[in-house]
């Protein structure tokens, strides 16, 4: 067997079965479909799928033998497949250790984040895998960009009429009575998340897969899309995303060498939809609020009261939470703060060994301090305090030695995949800024897996699919 054909499996319907279900898990797998517990768990389809279509590459790759197996292990995987491998080994291991002695852990909600990292290492696996079905990366890309563009619609809608799904915050009627918002029409996007955050954090995260594969055909399309990520962002206030959201075109346009031409075009309609376009739709939405409050109070409906909301653009919210911050106010002063403290609480009380899994909560709590958030809002932060500084250091190795190795590979056979990867992962560690907690997330999980993908030995077979 030669290694321009190593392992690869013809696509068939379960094939691409498979690859549909594993392009959907990401984003929609969170859901829960039924109140069936496993030891406390509910059973998510991401909970459920994810380690049986494991199984499942498993079981293909066993099945004509060992010796074949690990013949097709050493052509298959190289050396950042075994840094990947050590590096989640290390998490969970040193993980487990913290979850059993260290004092500052809940044991429940350190369980279910190491649960959760289990899950990412078995999703990084079978994205691995399905690279090499034939045409299997290409039609998980084409899914998942299809559903990127259902939810982001979705969103678009739900920040203008005011209506929220179940999934979200907004529909939960205590969270309502607690901020006193059981008459107001909230002009905000959750999506299929919790809060504006996390949504926001998905569209942006995955804003790369509306610019790959620009034809003539599509490319009014990913404009559009382009334009609904800012608006969309820039209407939930957003504003860390919205700077990785910037930060992703300009890399973009770095990096595919775009004409003068094309570098305005795409980022004049980023800051003209962030600015211009999301003001001006603010004002519709205040407009329509208007009109359905007087409707309801004139109407036969007494029962039901609108207050209209007061929705704005992000032009000037950057300025504002520095503005903010300055008088120790504000999202950032408690982010940098939070973030400061909990760092310097990690190396004084455990000398840079961690806290352990699901104990950020407990460890704010002790120290008892003004403007401190609960939760970490940093991937990064949370990675260091809850697992130490050697866990946070592999992690953060092991990600920059996939993001060097893309860049060689880019300058060596310069692709619109690549590029794609790559802005995806440079998006990532902004994006990582933005919700309040990753480690349970299944969403960070997809740059690692499509940048260990960019290390397969015989990549140029993958991007010649792609050409």
């Amino acid at each position: 067997m030669s290694n321009n054909n190593i392992a690869n499996r013809n696509i068939g319907f379960f094939q691409k079965f498979i690859v549909a279900i594993l392009s959907l898990l990401p984003v929609l797998g969170h859901i829960s479909i039924t109140t069936i517990k496993l030891f406390g768990i509910t059973l998510t389809p991401y909970r459920v799928f994810i380690p049986l279509i494991f199984f499942y590459f498993l079981f293909m790759n066993l099945k004509n033998g060992w010796s074949e197996f690990l013949l097709n292990l050493k052509r298959k995987y190289g050396k950042y497949n075994v840094f990947f491998v050590i590096t989640f080994l290390a998490f969970m291991i040193y993980g487990l250790i913290l979850l059993f002695l260290a004092p500052m852990v809940d044991k429940r909600a350190g369980l279910f984040e190491l649960i959760n990292i289990g899950l990412g290492f078995l999703m990084i696996i079978n994205i691995f895998e399905i690279s090499f079905i034939e045409g299997g990366l290409k039609l998980w890309l084409k899914i998942l960009k299809i559903v990127f563009f259902i939810i982001l619609s979705l969103g678009f809608i739900e920040i203008i009429m005011g209506f929220h799904l179940p999934f979200s915050r907004y529909s939960d009627p205590e969270i309502l009575r607690y901020f006193s918002l059981q008459e107001k029409i909230i002009n905000i996007a959750t999506g299929l998340y919790y809060n504006e955050n996390d949504y926001s954090a998905f569209i942006v995260l995955f804003s790369p897969i509306v610019l790959f594969k620009v034809n003539k055909k599509c490319r009014l399309l990913n404009f559009l899309g382009l334009t609904l990520i800012s608006i969309v962002v820039s209407l939930n206030d957003s504003w860390i995303c919205i700077i990785a959201l910037l930060i992703g075109i300009l890399f973009w346009v770095f990096l595919e060498k775009f004409s003068l031409k094309k570098i305005v075009l795409y980022l004049g309609n980023i800051i003209i939809s962030h600015t211009i376009i999301s003001s001006l739709l603010a004002r519709f939405i205040n407009k329509l609020n208007d009109y359905r409050y007087k409707k309801a109070k004139i109407g036969l409906d007494q029962s039901r009261k609108f207050r209209p909301k007061k929705v704005v653009g992000a032009i000037e919210k950057v300025q504002q939470q520095f503005d903010a911050a300055n008088s120790k106010m504000g999202s950032l002063h408690q982010r940098t703060n939070t973030y400061l403290s909990s760092s310097l609480e990690m190396f004084t009380q455990t000398y840079g060994l961690g806290f352990g899994p699901g104990s950020f909560g407990n460890v704010i709590k002790q120290m008892d301090q003004p403007n401190l958030l609960l939760n970490p809002h940093c991937l990064w932060i949370e990675i260091l305090v809850q697992y130490g500084l050697i866990i946070f250091v592999l992690f953060v190795l092991f990600i920059l030695s996939l993001f060097v190795h893309i860049i060689k590979k880019y300058r060596e056979k310069p692709h619109s995949l690549l590029s794609f990867v790559l802005t995806m992962d440079l998006v990532f560690v902004f994006v990582a800024f933005s919700s309040s907690s990753w480690l349970n997330s299944p969403l960070i999980w997809i740059p690692i897996g499509l940048s260990l993908i960019m290390t397969r030995k015989d990549i140029n077979v993958l991007l010649d699919d792609f050409s």
